[in-house]
């Protein structure tokens, strides 16, 4: 929605560049053309006049032109009750320094509070759409910080292809939200993201790189392993931190676990790659029974093809599902030189809409809001 700059820590940083965001002007999403009236007729009797219309639903949004310098969204969640579901839409959609106000059919009070814990009003459609002019005009939003969606991707073998996994995951996601993204990658790993991705970055140096102008870097460095509440990461919607696991203790999977909304293993065909995997299910399993909160963490098992050798006494995919204990969701096959729309790189973007939630053959005619674009899943469950 904006040119994102992250701090002083940013590299690169032009603030001749960066858009200011005009606090007058109001993105509304809805594909409820009455709401649509409504809302925009209220707002105009209060001389809020800058209204930008979008009329689809919240999995079918991309900012463009017309909105990028939106300081307001107002966003129609309609039957939607889910809160997790709700504030991962949000991260995926609305840049950290723009406002924004729900609206839905739901009428209570504890599911509208439970909403402004995570920085948004709740409106209810019937009753409140009055109180909107009231709260753009004096920007009257709730002081708590937003959540960043925190996704970790978690390689169980050396060279296994972690970095070009991750890097891979972190370009896809222009395909689905344009807020700004940051990829950590973790002081155990190859810190070669530079030589794979053709970026000149420096792997010394552990503050935020830009990479383009809403996609940053940052190196971990040894003092800040597993490290996941670095301030920093707050100005980011979206944080992936890639990892390598075949050595992680439990303390540290313990804290990954907990500060985590999603975790994509990556393996190979290869035993010793399974058995990190399966320690680390095994460790999550225990993580679960044993959590206070009640979030539900999604996982996300990928196989990815990365040596053909493994390939001549390969275990099949069953084999690997029954010793796991859970289904493959992604299989990335071996390349040698990676092109534009190659099978790889095709497999790589439905690995992002898997991790983001979100169905890579979103229809337009689904009668659900966040359908196919935040189905929470938790494996363990089919066990």
């Amino acid at each position: 929605m904006r040119l994102f700059s992250t701090s002083a820590e940013t590299d690169n940083k032009d603030d001749g560049n960066r858009i200011i965001l005009d606090r007058s002007k109001v993105v509304l999403i809805s594909r409820n053309q009455k709401v649509q009236t409504d809302i925009k007729n209220i707002l105009k009797m209060h001389n809020v006049n800058n209204v930008v219309q979008k009329k689809v639903s919240l999995n079918e949004y991309l900012d463009d032109a017309s909105t990028k310098d939106a300081g307001w969204m107002i966003l129609d969640i309609e039957d939607e009750k889910d809160i997790n579901a709700i504030n991962d839409v949000t991260s995926l959609i609305v840049p950290y320094d723009v406002y924004y106000v729900l609206v839905g059919n739901t009428d209570s009070i504890a599911f509208a509070k439970s909403l402004e814990k995570s920085g948004g009003r709740y409106l209810y459609i019937d009753t409140q759409l009055n109180e909107l002019p009231d709260i753009v005009v004096k920007a009257l939003v709730h002081s708590t910080d937003r959540s960043t969606l925190r996704i970790s991707i978690l390689g169980c073998k050396g060279g296994c292809g972690t970095t070009t996994v991750s890097s891979g995951i972190l370009s896809s996601l222009n395909k689905y939200t344009s807020v700004p993204c940051l990829l950590v990658q973790g002081a155990t790993g190859s810190r070669d993201f530079d030589l794979i991705t053709g970026h000149k970055l420096d792997s010394s140096d552990s503050k935020v790189q830009k990479i383009t102008d809403n996609r940053f870097m940052k190196f971990e460095s040894n003092n800040e392993m597993f490290n996941y509440t670095d301030p920093v990461f707050n100005q980011f919607n979206i944080a992936l931190f890639d990892h390598n696991a075949t050595a992680i203790s439990t303390e540290n999977l313990e804290s990954i676990f907990n500060h985590s909304n999603t975790i994509v293993l990556i393996i190979g065909r290869n035993f010793s790659s399974f058995r990190t995997a399966k320690r680390i299910m095994d460790e999550y399993i225990r993580f679960e029974r044993q959590k206070t909160d009640s979030f539900m963490r999604k996982i996300v098992l990928c196989i990815n093809e990365y040596n053909p050798g493994d390939n001549r006494n390969k275990f099949s995919n069953e084999d690997i599902s029954e010793y796991l204990g859970c289904e493959i969701n992604v299989i990335l096959p071996h390349f040698q030189v990676r092109k534009e729309n190659d099978p790889f790189t095709q497999i790589l973007q439905h690995l992002a809409a898997t991790v983001l939630g979100r169905d890579k053959e979103d229809s337009k005619e689904n009668t659900n809001i966040l359908s196919g674009f935040l189905n929470k899943i938790n494996i363990f469950s089919k066990k």
